[in-house]
């Protein structure tokens, strides 16, 4: 094989045509640096009729419109049968959400594809004010057949209006940040976010958030409302890189509205006097519980995401279906089948049990009773029916490709899913019948033995008998190692406890340098350049008087050890240790 790799780095170089251009992710970089101070004008979408939408690339779409099939890299998924009814999904999303889910099944799915542009037609009509993306839904219908999609007339009001009502935003912001008055400033940005996202720019609502909106925010319920909206734009546009710095911030944010309520319910002078501070303290409650449940949803898709299933089950399964609002921008079956296949993947069978049984704690089963199916398959789980539960994926594999967040990492769950359900079945058996565990497993002998030769369970193949020998666990090997890990933990905590005894008697203490002020106090240069003249001279009158030039006697080794001997150390009076 060795004959077969390149012989210089030569070999390894790719043409290059320098005429190419590079695609970000959604087609843009999202370059904050590039916003000015002040947001200047609002250029409206063009009015175009359908038929000269046909010569546009994805360059000339916008941002929403560019998530669609031409940006998307995943075109070989094809899915030719799928359940699913499009008029009761609307009732389960946001505008925005529906379009881009219905979006993703126009490209995936041809039977359902013109009904998904027909819905997401009347969806963009009736509860959004983007006229390009109508306008681009509408040369699709009608390549397909349809004839007088485009509500032209619609298209023309609406984007007078539109224009109209950014010209009066944007003055008002201007003035109420000229005036300086925060809350005001707030209040205008607010509308004007909200304006864009109607709109479908989602790209300069984020950058309006991105300008500096937390230094109007004068409260926690106006800062993590502001978080909370952002990062739902964010996740609308599938920008991952923001979304994973904004759902920390939103951590701090709600641990700091969590100790200021903590604080007044514990203080009982703080505590509210009348029905109108006990009504504020109620909802200042009831947004931490709905934001927390959001923040959980939140990092759950992220951590899915980036390939972290066992970390996103956990996430995902503290939810609580009475925080999550309907419609947003998932629904509470997308949570019940996100949460129930990453935790089957990597959740250990007490934690399933658990789950399965539901308590104060874990209220993700309510979700898991919206979806009967995902009951069935976590019952079968906990009874070891591992023919079921493969029975229960493979009849729900097209409706669950034909989910956005869902398709790119079901093969990969489905795979994991299966090796654990075959390493459990193995577990309590030291002779395996190979066919009838293959019938189980609705797979071929082949696929079992895959798992033996990729090394994740030891056993020995009989290829004449059909069988396969799982060695015997020895016990008293194990034993072994459990005892020499506990002796091992046991000896460094007695050297610990010796040195540190050692030290109290030779009355040696830890001589550490205390931190400069965060932003202001920089570490002091060594070099020998700055020790002469006044800046070297001030630099060493300050490390002497806060003793790092001061050298411990060398009466011990510890010192090198970052200690320090005290010699001047007052004696104790007669009788007291």
């Amino acid at each position: 094989m060795s004959g077969n790799l390149p012989r210089n780095h030569d070999e390894l170089m790719v043409e290059f045509d320098p005429n190419d251009t590079m695609e970000t992710a959604n087609g843009n970089d999202n370059n904050d640096d590039e916003w000015p101070d002040e947001v200047d004008s609002f250029e409206a979408p063009p009015l175009l009729p359908a038929n000269q939408l046909l010569g546009r690339t994805n360059e000339a779409i916008p941002m929403d419109i560019a998530d669609g099939a031409e940006a998307r890299p995943s075109e070989t998924l094809v899915v030719d049968t799928a359940a699913l009814d499009l008029e009761a999904m609307s009732r389960f999303y946001t505008p925005f959400a529906l379009i881009s889910r219905l979006q993703f099944i126009a490209d995936h799915c041809p039977p359902l594809q013109k009904s998904a542009y027909h819905l997401m037609l009347e969806t963009l009509r009736k509860k959004t004010k983007c006229t390009s993306r109508y306008l681009h839904v509408a040369n699709k219908l009608e390549g397909l057949g349809a004839q007088g999609a485009v509500d032209q007339v619609w298209v023309t009001q609406t984007q007078q209006a539109m224009q109209a009502t950014t010209d009066a935003l944007l003055m008002e912001f201007k003035r109420q940040k000229d005036e300086g008055v925060k809350e005001s400033t707030r209040r205008a940005m607010d509308d004007l976010f909200h304006h864009y996202v109607s709109a479908g720019l989602h790209t300069d609502a984020s950058r309006l958030f991105n300008k500096g909106m937390r230094d109007y925010c004068t409260q926690f319920k106006h800062t993590i409302a502001m978080y909370m909206d952002w990062l739902e734009v964010a996740l609308e546009e599938a920008d991952w890189i923001r979304v994973e710095p904004l759902i920390a911030q939103a951590e701090r944010c709600l641990a700091d509205a969590m100790e200021a309520d903590n604080s007044v319910t514990a203080h009982p002078n703080r505590r509210p006097q009348n029905s109108q501070q006990s009504q504020t303290a109620k909802t200042n409650k009831g947004l931490i519980k709905t934001t927390r449940a959001r923040l959980d949803i939140f990092h759950g898709l992220s951590l899915m995401n980036h390939n972290k299933y066992k970390e996103a089950a956990e996430k995902l399964v503290q939810s609580n279906p009475d925080e999550i609002p309907v419609p947003w921008m998932v629904s509470h079956s997308d949570i019940a089948a996100y949460g129930i296949l990453c935790a089957l993947a990597t959740f250990e069978r007490r934690a399933l049990k658990a789950l399965l049984a539901g308590n104060d704690e874990h209220q993700f089963k309510r979700f898991l009773e919206m979806e009967p199916w995902l009951m069935s398959l976590l019952t079968a789980w906990v009874r070891s029916d591992w023919g079921q539960v493969l029975d229960g994926l493979a009849a729900a594999r097209n409706r669950l490709l034909l989910d956005p967040r869902l398709s790119e990492c079901l093969k990969k769950l489905e795979s994991m899913i299966f090796d654990r359900a075959l390493l459990l079945h193995l577990s309590p058996y030291l002779v395996v019948d190979l066919k009838r565990s293959a019938t189980i497993f609705r797979c071929t002998v082949g696929q079992l033995v895959r798992l033996s030769e990729s090394g994740m369970v030891s056993v020995r193949i009989d290829a004449i008998a059909g069988v396969a020998e799982i060695p015997p666990i020895d016990e008293q090997q194990v034993t072994y190692e459990r005892v020499l890990k506990l002796a091992d933990r046991v000896l460094e905590k007695t050297d610990d406890t010796i040195l540190k005894a050692l030290l109290g008697q030779g009355r040696i203490f830890v001589h550490g340098e205390p931190r400069g002020k965060r932003k202001t106090a920089g570490p002091l240069r060594h070099d020998e350049e700055h020790e002469s003249g006044p800046a070297g001279l001030f630099g060493r009158m300050t490390r002497r008087m806060r003793g790092a030039l001061s050298q411990p006697p060398d009466t011990s080794g510890v010192e090198a050890y970052g200690y320090e001997r005290v010699d001047n150390f007052p004696e104790c009076p007669t009788g007291q240790d």
